[in-house]
């Protein structure tokens, strides 16, 4: 594929993660207490980040050494991070979810 089109299809692809970081910070700017919203934050934050950072490293630099040993290293070692950032941003988001839930009145 066309170096272009395949950034822009990663691009493309990890754009709603901006818009779900930048809703978490204007969230978090009304709490500033609130560690699970800084969590939910940074996760999403970081998943646009990684997943940037992983088109270049692999898919514009490793494969234009044409280096295959590298390239599987680089996937699996973005593959973990990826997901570490997905976990990092449902763990937030649970967190947040639970402190925010009343507790039940007993009968």
């Amino acid at each position: 594929m066309n170096p272009a089109w395949s950034f822009l299809v990663t691009f493309w692809q990890y754009l709603p993660w901006v818009a779900v970081a930048m809703m978490a910070g204007l969230a978090l700017r009304k709490r500033r207490e609130s560690r699970a919203l800084l969590v939910q934050t940074v996760g999403a934050g970081a998943l646009f980040v990684l997943a940037m950072a992983k088109w270049v490293i692999v898919d514009l630099l490793l494969r234009w050494l044409n280096a295959q040993g590298m390239i599987t290293a680089g996937e699996y070692i973005f593959g973990f991070l990826l997901f570490v950032s997905l976990c990092t941003f449902a763990g937030g988001y649970c967190a947040e979810r639970f402190a925010r839930r009343k507790p039940e009145q007993a009968p």
